[in-house]
């Protein structure tokens, strides 16, 4: 190997050396910090798990309000059925008397 191979290959580690540092800089920035600027790891895992924690907790509501809102919708079709059914059952019967006694 050349001196300027050598040199041409420190280079290219000092390129990657820099990219990793800068790499290395952008996600300690997303980590907040403790009092003692040290990296707070688990706070940021646990907020993680609260933002997971809610966003379940929202895909249950929108669940149970969609099944909440079928029972209803489908009680309320029946009611209307079952209120048409004795509606006409009702005009039916009055016009058979009105032919009985007419």
């Amino acid at each position: 190997m050349t001196e300027h191979d050598f040199m041409d290959r420190l280079e290219i580690i000092e390129q990657s050396l820099a990219a990793m540092d800068k790499d290395l800089k952008m996600v300690s920035k997303a980590i907040p910090r403790t009092s003692l600027n040290e990296l707070d790891a688990d706070g940021h895992r646990h907020y993680h798990e609260s933002i997971i924690r809610a966003a379940r907790q929202q895909e249950k509501f929108w669940i149970e309000l969609r099944e909440d809102l079928t029972k209803k919708g489908l009680t309320a079709i029946m009611l209307v059925v079952a209120g048409l059914i004795v509606t006409g059952f009702g005009v039916e019967l009055k016009a058979l008397l009105a032919k009985v006694n007419g």
